[in-house]
């Protein structure tokens, strides 16, 4: 389980994950009428834009939070909270990651090289990472690279909310899966793949197929439905001149990085898993859970997990540093932060034993065309 200071999350209970995150809301609510259930808020993102105020703290939290850095401070002019937590979750990625993650992540797409001198600019002194001031100015840096690859989607200046839905597809788009097929006889199997038309999908809400009223999913009990319907559809649609073969669909290559958008309303409610598992060539890869964008009255927030703390991060207080969580958290506690429910979640690729990177360790495939009729996304 969760426990202080840490983020664990056992065997035992991921088992339990699997079976008890699929029953439905309103069961699950009958069951806990005896027990004082938590009254949980829908937050929905619209296009009207509303009037916000900072914080007003009270006496209790104008004390200085432990903390690791300084962080980003809300700009009450040109509102930043979108800017603020989704630079604060990559620059505490940035910050624990291994030399060749960080390599590999700064030469993807997205300006990711210019956030990686800003990120390093940050980590090279005490000084400059406990200084709000140089917070603000590498974060306002950032916007200026957002600004001036979308003006429309990332404004620099004003009240306007920032979606930080975009800020996460521009830094780091959906990776390609591709199609393995696997013929197997007496003798031998050989395993051939090629890219399907299907992405990982960034955004996990209802499940059409699924004949379960308004469930409550974790995000890998999410992708392990996606997964088997997709290659079932794939396998119907395959040529009757393929038989004793079987085809399935698999991430080859993965990402240093991976974000998830999180459905929730009337259909389907979708929440944090701790890791990530995903088909590969050999097997599985997996992905640490590293960061959680939140959302709700017009306002974004955060949660940082790193190997051995939690903190939470809110640009309106405590001058923007982010909070040490001195308290033992669990997987449902995770799906909101003061009030607001979890909208985005960022992973990170396990590293190897060796401590490195290594996107290709034991991925490979070998191109065959086949036709994307075969699959309906």
């Amino acid at each position: 389980m969760f426990h202080q200071h840490g983020f664990k999350w056992s065997q035992k209970h991921r088992v339990e994950e699997r079976s008890a995150l699929m029953i439905p809301v309103a069961k699950r609510q009958r069951a806990a009428s005896n027990n004082q259930p938590k009254t949980r808020m829908n937050v929905t993102l619209t296009t009207k834009v509303a009037v916000k105020h900072p914080r007003i703290s009270t006496e209790e939290t104008q004390t200085q939070p432990t903390s690791r850095s300084a962080g980003c401070k809300w700009s009450s002019e040109n509102w930043s909270c979108a800017y603020d937590s989704t630079f604060m979750i990559f620059l505490y990625i940035y910050r624990s990651a291994s030399h060749t993650w960080k390599t590999s992540w700064r030469a993807g797409c997205g300006n990711r090289e210019q956030l990686g001198v800003l990120f390093e600019k940050l980590l090279s002194s005490n000084t400059n990472l406990f200084s709000q001031q140089l917070f603000d100015a590498c974060r306002d840096k950032f916007r200026d690279l957002l600004n001036a690859h979308d003006p429309n989607t990332f404004p620099r200046f004003g009240p306007h909310l920032t979606s930080a839905s975009a800020i996460m597809e521009y830094m780091c788009p959906e990776p390609h899966l591709h199609i393995r097929t696997v013929v197997e006889s007496n003798v031998y199997t050989d395993e051939i793949g090629s890219q399907s038309p299907l992405r990982l999908p960034s955004y996990c809400g209802p499940l059409h197929w699924l004949d379960v009223p308004n469930p409550l999913l974790s995000l890998q009990v999410w992708f392990e439905l996606w997964f088997s319907y997709q290659t079932d559809r794939l396998n119907e649609r395959r040529n009757h001149n393929t038989f004793g073969s079987r085809a399935d669909i698999i991430l080859t290559n993965p990402p240093p990085l991976l974000f998830f958008e999180l459905g929730s309303g009337q259909h389907v409610t979708v929440i944090p898993s701790d890791a990530l598992d995903f088909p590969c060539q050999n097997g599985t890869v997996r992905y640490r859970l590293k960061g959680i964008v939140y959302c709700g009255r017009a306002h974004f927030t955060a949660r940082l997990i790193t190997d051995d703390v939690t903190l939470t991060y809110d640009g309106q207080v405590h001058d923007g540093q982010p909070h040490v969580e001195d308290i033992s958290i669990n997987l449902l506690d995770v799906r909101e932060l003061d009030g607001r429910e979890a909208h985005i979640c960022v992973y990170v690729f396990q590293d190897t034993p060796s401590g490195e990177y290594s996107p290709n360790s034991s991925l490979y495939y070998i191109d065959l065309t086949l036709p994307s009729s075969q699959l309906i996304p």
